[in-house]
């Protein structure tokens, strides 16, 4: 047997060792590739995301925002705009105790406050809207999200995400959860990719 147990090869002389400390090698070029094309692909959204940033300004120009047509708030019953929307809140019930038929209730921490609210897309495009933007302010200037569950629940349903189509009305009830103590003021709403002044309705008695 040959130093070191090597066998010779067919034909004489012996095979040669594997150097040694040697492995494969890093495809680094596969790499950079990679990595550049993921990087042209994030640039390609950036400038996506900003186009339509600067579509959605331009073209909400138009409108009034923040409330009525002088921009100021307004009461139940009467329209409000916000970017391609107009917003009417229709009636407000108060201290309502609970939603559904057990098993399948809500019931408040303090008590609800529920909103009936139609919303007009009076813009050019489909628009969305979705009642987890609205808010309800307090006489203190706290803010209020709505129920989820409770919209579930809701008779006639809750508005909870919904695509509205130019000259379409979206409606439906949206209830919040608020302190017995608190005194709500007013409602703040908006479309789901506005960046327009939210719509102000008073709903103070």
């Amino acid at each position: 047997m040959p130093p070191g147990g090597g066998y010779p090869p067919p034909g004489g002389g012996y095979a040669p060792y594997p150097p040694q400390g040697q492995g494969k090698e890093t495809p680094w070029g596969k790499i950079i590739g990679i990595g550049c094309a993921a990087l042209a692909v994030l640039a390609i959204l950036v400038v996506v995301g900003c186009t339509v940033l600067v579509n959605r300004l331009s073209d909400s120009g138009g409108g009034t925002s923040g409330g009525g047509e002088d921009g100021g708030p307004v009461g139940v019953g009467e329209p409000a705009m916000s970017g391609g929307f107009e917003f009417t809140v229709t009636r407000v019930e108060d201290d309502v105790d609970t939603f559904g038929e057990p098993p399948f209730s809500s019931e408040p921490k303090g008590r609800y406050v529920v909103v009936s609210v139609e919303a007009r897309n009076v813009g050019n495009e489909p628009e969305y809207f979705a009642s987890t933007d609205a808010r309800v302010i307090d006489t203190d200037g706290k803010e209020y999200s709505p129920d989820e569950s409770a919209s579930v629940l809701a008779e006639e349903g809750g508005t909870l995400f919904e695509e509205v189509n130019p000259g379409s009305t979206a409606e439906g009830k949206i209830p919040f959860d608020l302190p017995s103590s608190a005194v709500p003021e007013k409602v703040e709403l908006s479309g789901w990719t506005s960046f327009e002044d939210p719509a102000v309705i008073l709903i103070s008695e």
